[in-house]
C-alpha cells in the first residue's frame, strides 16, 4: 500500500494546528457550557473540528492509496508563493481598511487581492468574483447580521 504524501502531510498539519489552538484556548480562556458559552468555547470547537478534519484527511490516504512517486519527481511540487502571499495579505488588508473604507470597499479590495492567488485568474473573472462576493458579504453582514461597521467611507455619505 502506498500512502499519498500530500494527504498525510496535510492531515498532520491540520491535526497539529487544530489541537494546538484548542489546547491553547482551553488553558487560557473560559470555555463555559453550550447553553452559556465562554470566550474559549468557539476556539476550542473550531480547533477540535480542524483536528478531526486532519484525522479524516490522514486516514483517507490509507484507504485511498495514490500512485507511486517517481524517484526523479518532486513529491509535493513547487511552493505556491503567489497564493501564500496574497492569502496571507488579504485578511490583514481587510482589517486595516474596513473602518476607513467601509465594509463594501474593504471587502472588494480584499477579494480583488485574493482573486490573483491563482495564476489562471483573468481580469474579467476577478471583476465578476469581486462584485459578486462584495454584494454577498454586504447583504449578509450589513443587512442580515446588522454589524455596526460602516458600509461606505464617510466622505461617500455613509
Amino acid at each position: 500500500m502506498v500512502l499519498k504524501r500530500e494527504d498525510v502531510l496535510t492531515g498532520g498539519l491540520c491535526v497539529l494546528l487544530g489541537a494546538g489552538f484548542a489546547i491553547y484556548a482551553l488553558v487560557t480562556l473560559k470555555v463555559g457550557t453550550p447553553s452559556k458559552m465562554g470566550s474559549g468555547f468557539f476556539p476550542v470547537m473550531l480547533g477540535g473540528l480542524l483536528a478531526a478534519l486532519g484525522l479524516v484527511i490522514g486516514f483517507r490516504s490509507l484507504t485511498n492509496p495514490g500512485a507511486e512517486i517517481a524517484p526523479d519527481e518532486e513529491p509535493l511540487g513547487a511552493i505556491p508563493w503567489r497564493a501564500i502571499v496574497t492569502l496571507t495579505l488579504a485578511p490583514i488588508l481587510f482589517a486595516a481598511t474596513v473602518r476607513g473604507l467601509g465594509l463594501a470597499l474593504a471587502t472588494a479590495l480584499c477579494v480583488g487581492v485574493v482573486c490573483f492567488a491563482s495564476p489562471r485568474m483573468t481580469l474579467k473573472m476577478a471583476i465578476g468574483v469581486t462584485i459578486g462576493l462584495t454584494i454577498l458579504c454586504v447583504a449578509v453582514f450589513s443587512f442580515g447580521l446588522r454589524l455596526s461597521l460602516p458600509l461606505l467611507p464617510t466622505f461617500m455619505g455613509n
